[in-house]
């Protein structure tokens, strides 16, 4: 991963915060993404939008932006992990960088809430925020962020615990260059971000801010409610790696697929979250027939879960989530 003195500057100036937008198919969100990162409070940002090898309209709305602060990159669909660390080595000198999903949207004094907090606190390597859940249309669905104490910070590291989503991170430069950025080929199974905040949290603490500071999206057409399974299977994946490490071996994607089989157990939890997420997508749509029966599978699968499930998301004041629930709460991405 390049350094940060590396990349171009931006009128000879070390900006605050690169902003990197990984966008894949977003022609219905990528407008209002970027306009909700150009309208900050915090002035000193540059964004670097990668379009994946998009074959919507994604590439003709980005370079319609017509905002100095803004810079587009194209090339051939490697996955979101590759769109961001192409994003960062592309992007001027920064203190911070922070990614935003194409179809999630910030609220305005996010960065600067960020950027301050971290000024403020030197110990802190990256920090997030708490998120709330919106359907495609704009219906507010629940929240997600889960305070980072000792003991969360512990299980962050073995791939335990996501404490945030991806589109409320900000994390200092020259930590996310030294651990190498995303791993690339976890990107084409879902889990990278997962695998990222294990890294992160080995070097350094992280923080999830209590305050709301933007909405992640939640639509049929996202990786996660197209690929559950996967995703889920990478994030054992991932824990299953930090382990090995830890005993000073390692495990490669072939090993794990021979020797770690999903359970019976992990397939039932694979079916009940998607019912789950299902749902939810059809509350979000005002679809209740639609979101009764889905429930009702969620409920007949697994009945605790769902349960447990319900409560964290309505009503809980944060969520501690499993690695698969995690990642999986990027709100079927």
């Amino acid at each position: 991963m390049r350094q940060p003195g590396d990349s171009p500057e931006v009128d000879g100036r070390l900006v605050d915060v690169a902003v990197v937008i990984a966008a894949y198919q977003a022609q219905a969100y990528l407008a209002e993404c970027v306009e909700s990162v150009l309208r900050q409070s915090l002035n000193s940002l540059h964004v670097v939008i990668v379009d994946d090898g998009s074959t919507d309209r994604t590439l003709r709305i980005a370079h319609a932006i017509s905002d100095r602060r803004v810079s587009v990159l194209t090339g051939p669909n490697r996955g979101p992990a590759h769109a961001r660390n192409r994003g960062v080595r592309a992007s001027p000198p920064a203190r911070y960088v922070a990614f935003l999903d194409a179809d999630d949207l910030w609220d305005r004094d996010k960065l600067e809430v960020q950027t301050r907090y971290l000024d403020e606190h030197p110990e802190v390597v990256a920090v997030g925020c708490r998120m709330r859940y919106v359907s495609s249309t704009g219906q507010p669905l629940g929240t997600t962020g889960d305070v980072v104490d000792d003991e969360a910070q512990a299980a962050i590291g073995r791939g335990e615990l996501f404490p945030f989503h991806t589109s409320s991170m900000v994390v200092r430069r020259e930590v996310f260059c030294q651990i190498n950025g995303f791993d690339e080929f976890l990107g084409t199974q879902g889990s990278e971000d997962l695998d990222l905040c294990a890294r992160i949290a080995r070097g350094g603490r992280l923080a999830c801010l209590s305050a709301v500071l933007g909405s992640v999206r939640i639509h049929p057409d996202s990786f996660m409610m197209r690929r559950r399974p996967d995703v889920n299977r990478a994030a054992r994946f991932v824990r299953l790696r930090l382990q090995s490490r830890d005993r000073g071996g390692d495990l490669t994607w072939t090993d794990f697929l021979q020797r770690d089989p999903p359970t019976w157990r992990e397939r039932r939890r694979d079916v009940v979250e998607q019912a789950y997420r299902r749902a939810a997508l059809m509350v979000g749509e005002r679809h209740w027939p639609g979101a009764a029966a889905w429930f009702g599978a969620a409920l007949l699968i697994d009945p605790r879960y769902t349960i447990a499930r319900v409560y964290r998301q309505r009503w809980a004041a944060g969520e501690r989530l499993s690695p698969e629930q995690a990642i999986a709460l990027r709100a079927v991405k």
